[in-house]
């Protein structure tokens, strides 16, 4: 039921003759008054240099919105002065941010109490760090510059989250998800690392991950996942590339709570770094054989470590169609538990997986920053067809049969 004498249509905050002076006293109205439908407020152009909390709103709902944007293109800035956090969503609903610079404190965005939902990020410079330390349901980053790292971790003993979606972002940071039941990280440029610790249903798809050597520690994208035989895990169509000492491109290893499966596909990796640690894909095991799945995929190594090193519980692996590449005389070896294979003949035989895959220079353009294949054309059509994955990287159809 709404209440008659909430908010209802387009304010605008600042400048001159406006409806708020500034974003505070909008928002004392809001959760004062509470809307009767949905709620824009077009920001004036200027910095606001002042902190906001918002709160539950009273008749917010996924079709009552309360959006806060900048009037002209994206000339508003939130400037925050003190901490915890420029924009604090305590318990918030419903709540859409567009085309406005957030900057000021070590957070830029904090989401806490639980639950907070229906949370969107749009078009946006957020200058520092996004946090949810809460339970969140519906949390949106789309299309934004992040100049810090993303952070969706609730607390161990609080329900999970649900439908993330970060996509088409900048991201000058990790992107850290705990706890997750649908996220899907799609098409960002992230220079950092990517970690998923309790995720299920998830989908890392047409991402650029540059984990340099002035990231952070760790492999550039973990997987401690737990996705089902109805909902698997999905790695598609990214390019990963780490300088960073030791780190590798895919850690996988999965929770021991449940058998996982995931499936890793058309990825180009490149490990550029010396470090004995470095590997492409690394496994481990735990106490339940895990479905790995691994085809097409295009990898170059700098070092003489094994491509790929598997821990235990790999009976239920599939590896086929991918490239394994490092410059002669040395051509390359595979690690299984403590046993290495000098050849991919023997790989092969053991694994009795990969008999379809390769040792040719994939040609990568330009390393860190393009990992498209130049006009080197052996790999071409070598690829395992794949039911609804028809599109490359750059959205090309794929040719269906023979695919790169």
């Amino acid at each position: 039921v709404f209440d008659a004498g909430g908010l209802s249509g387009v304010y605008t905050i600042g400048g001159a003759s406006p409806s708020y002076n500034n974003l505070a006293t909008a928002i004392n109205a809001l959760h004062t008054q509470g809307i009767c439908s949905s709620v824009i407020f077009n920001i004036r152009p200027g910095t606001y240099n002042e902190n906001i909390v918002i709160n539950h709103i009273k008749g917010a709902d996924s079709t009552n919105t309360v959006t806060f944007k900048s009037e002209i293109g994206n000339t508003a800035t939130i400037n925050g002065v003190f901490n915890p956090g420029t924009v604090v969503l305590d318990g918030a609903h419903d709540i859409i941010f567009d085309s406005i610079t957030i900057s000021g404190n070590a957070i830029s965005i904090k989401l806490q109490n639980d639950p907070c939902r229906n949370i969107s990020i749009l078009n946006s410079y957020i200058d520092n760090a996004i946090s949810a330390q809460a339970t969140v349901h519906k949390f949106h980053v789309i299309n934004c510059m992040v100049m810090d790292l993303i952070n969706i971790q609730p607390t161990w003993y609080a329900d999970g989250c649900s439908d993330i979606r970060i996509e088409n972002n900048f991201i000058q940071g990790k992107l850290f998800l705990f706890k997750v039941d649908g996220a899907r990280v799609i098409n960002n440029d992230i220079h950092d690392y990517v970690y998923l610790e309790f995720v299920y249903n998830f989908q890392i798809i047409g991402n650029k991950i540059e984990h340099l050597t002035n990231g952070s520690t760790g492999s550039s994208l973990t997987l401690r996942t737990l996705s089902s035989s109805l909902n698997r895990g999905l790695v598609e169509n990214n390019f990963i590339y780490t300088s960073f000492i030791g780190a590798s491109p895919i850690y996988y290893a999965p929770k021991s709570d449940a058998t996982d499966y995931t499936d890793i596909f058309n990825n180009s990796l490149f490990v550029d770094n010396n470090s004995s640690g470095a590997k492409a894909l690394i496994t481990t095991g735990n106490d339940n054989p895990n479905v790995l799945r691994f085809y097409n995929n295009n990898i170059q190594m700098a070092n003489t470590n094994p491509f790929i090193s598997l821990g235990n519980n790999y009976s239920m692996f599939e590896f086929n169609n991918n490239n394994y590449y490092r410059s002669a005389p040395f051509v390359g070896n595979f690690a299984i538990s403590a046993q290495t294979y000098s050849t991919i003949v023997n790989w092969q035989v053991a694994l009795g997986y990969d008999y379809n895959s390769y040792l040719t220079n994939p040609g990568f353009i330009s390393g860190s920053s393009d990992l498209h294949i130049g006009t080197i054309y052996q790999l071409d059509g070598t690829g395992n067809s794949i039911s609804n994955l028809s599109i490359d990287i750059d959205g090309d159809i794929r040719t269906p049969s023979y695919p790169d």
